[in-house]
């Protein structure tokens, strides 16, 4: 069974349960057979600007970053103000958008690659979707 950590930065608000991340990651990590121990930091645009900034050499706010380790798990940094834009930008609720976010992210730690794979954004996609009919959360 995989362990999920769930950490929230200073003065960021909540967007969703902390039981959908768990739920979602780790039907992430299990749709892949991975039972890696996964913490996931909620946190505010500074910060995951900074962590981008530091991290991936790139100076902008971006949505989710994943961190992945060796043992198929990692971390998982979510800004919660992209979640909740992304969330009014396609008419759905905030904890449709921060689980898609987690079970993308969970993915990323798996070795997903949707960014220079593009045989791997099809197969990402199609398993995102997957993820998300057996949480209950179709588009």
């Amino acid at each position: 069974m995989s362990r999920i950590e769930i950490r929230r930065e200073r003065g960021v608000h909540r967007v969703t349960s902390d039981k959908l991340l768990r739920t979602a990651v780790s039907a992430a990590l299990g749709a892949e057979d991975s039972v890696g121990r996964v913490s996931v930091l909620l946190c505010s645009r500074r910060e995951i600007r900074r962590l981008n900034r530091e991290f991936r050499d790139t100076d902008k706010v971006t949505d989710v970053l994943s961190f992945p380790d060796a043992q198929g798990g990692g971390d998982i940094a979510l800004c919660v103000y992209k979640v909740k834009r992304q969330a009014r930008e396609y008419g759905h609720s905030t904890e449709r958008e921060a689980a898609y976010l987690a079970v993308h992210s969970a993915l990323h730690l798996l070795g997903y690659d949707h960014v220079t794979n593009k045989r791997d954004a099809k197969r990402m996609r199609k398993r995102e979707e997957e993820i998300m009919a057996v949480l209950g959360l179709t588009r």
